[in-house]
């Protein structure tokens, strides 16, 4: 790079303070400029506090929900602050990749929010998935566990093949290819859809079970706890709550994590 352009030097100055300084030619700087850009937008509070803690309220009866207009008035301006924030620091967010989700679980019909972002309106779904999860509307993780069983049987037909009775890997790789295929998915995000219903959960339940046969070379009538007990694998509940409670331990030392006030203020 020629040294013109490497003796550049770049600003960031959100109000009146120079909050960083870099220069160019220098690609780990970029980290530094994206992480410095996120505390300017928490600095400036873009999405004010009314719309984290006021679309409802929350009562010893139940919880009191907020007129739809209003609620739907609060995130339009939401949005709008965003799309500024977004125009004025050089950044444009996707309208074909935004969607809205609706989460009720009202029975009678009702009118989904109209919000628009860039002058485009956006989508209403029912489901959609974020960071490989796919969340309804209705938090109930159906469509999540019925794709996560299809991929797990994809990974127990590999399992399957490996364990051959004549040729296969002995009882502890495939105990290893086990874990590193098959319970590496089931463990992916559990504390999140670990919230459905224990009824929806055991659809799960199979997967596991087949699996532990394969490796252990036992019957299909085999009973679930003594196929957990002789490859010392817990069931998939026991290791969800396991999970969970690994994530508040780790999350009670950093208060800082946003979801530190949600799970360890008294409220």
């Amino acid at each position: 790079m020629p040294p013109k352009i490497l003796d550049r030097h770049y600003k960031i100055r959100p109000s009146t303070d120079h909050r960083a300084k870099f220069q160019a030619g220098r690609p780990t700087h970029l980290r530094d400029l994206a992480v410095d850009k996120k505390n300017i937008m928490r600095k400036t509070e873009v999405i004010p506090k009314t719309i984290v803690f006021g679309v409802f309220k929350r009562t010893k009866k139940g919880c009191h929900f907020f007129m739809k207009h209003h609620v739907e008035r609060h995130l339009q301006r939401c949005l709008n602050k965003l799309q500024y924030w977004a125009d004025t620091n050089g950044f444009r967010f996707s309208t074909s990749k935004t969607v809205c989700i609706h989460f009720c679980r009202l029975l009678k019909p009702h009118l989904d929010p109209e919000l628009s972002l860039n002058g485009m309106p956006i989508p209403v779904v029912e489901e959609t998935k974020f960071l490989g999860l796919i969340i309804d509307h209705k938090l109930s993780f159906i469509p999540h566990l019925h794709d996560l069983k299809e991929k797990c049987l994809k990974a127990i037909n590999l399992l399957r093949v490996v364990a051959h009775t004549s040729w296969g890997a002995d009882q502890q790789t495939l105990l290893h290819l086990y874990r590193f295929l098959i319970r590496s998915k089931l463990d992916y995000g559990c504390i999140v859809y670990g919230s459905a219903r224990p009824s929806y959960l055991k659809i799960l339940d199979p997967i596991h079970n087949h699996a532990l046969c394969l490796c252990l070379g036992a019957f299909r009538t085999s009973p679930a706890v003594n196929l957990c007990v002789q490859a010392t694998e817990p069931p998939l509940a026991l290791k969800c709550k396991k999970l969970a409670l690994q994530y508040c331990l780790k999350l009670s030392a950093n208060t800082n994590n946003p979801a530190y006030n949600a799970v360890w203020l008294k409220k």
